[in-house]
């Protein structure tokens, strides 16, 4: 599949705490070349401060998509995509979960708490890349509509 291809650069949000995952995303990103800004969270709190644009993030852009581990420090990802989904103004961002875990509960309760999606995190980096681009290629087209644009 080959990667979308658009003269317009998504956002893209990874809430992830571990350094060699956040390393990962990156080369997949540059080797896929598609069009995305990168912005790296490592809690859920700090990610609902970028995303409420708090602080230091007051006038960051809204993110086209977020990508979200399960198991983080000071919030973990099911507590921010509860409340994500409870705020109007966040409630339109694709949220795809992006985790180690492969259990079944995890992936029920997280679909009943309105995950766009959930895919368990391949173990080699090629799959990552394949995966990664499926996500990219399907969920960031939709977004531009759903989200509309008020960076």
């Amino acid at each position: 599949m080959k990667a979308t291809r658009s003269t317009r650069r998504f956002n893209v949000l990874l809430v992830e705490d571990n350094p060699g995952d956040i390393r990962l995303a990156r080369e997949a990103l540059a080797q896929l070349g598609m069009p995305v800004d990168l912005e790296i969270k490592t809690s859920g709190a700090e990610a609902l401060a970028y995303l409420h644009r708090e602080g230091d993030y007051r006038g960051a852009p809204r993110p086209d998509l977020v990508l979200l581990d399960l198991n983080l420090p000071q919030m973990d990802g099911r507590v921010m995509l509860e409340v994500m989904r409870q705020d109007a103004v966040l409630q339109p961002i694709p949220v795809v979960v992006l985790t180690a875990s492969r259990s079944m509960d995890d992936i029920s309760s997280l679909y009943k708490a309105s995950a766009n999606c959930f895919f368990t995190k391949p173990m080699n980096y090629d799959d990552y890349v394949q995966v990664l681009e499926h996500i990219l290629n399907y969920w960031l087209p939709l977004s531009q509509t759903a989200c509309g644009d008020d960076s």
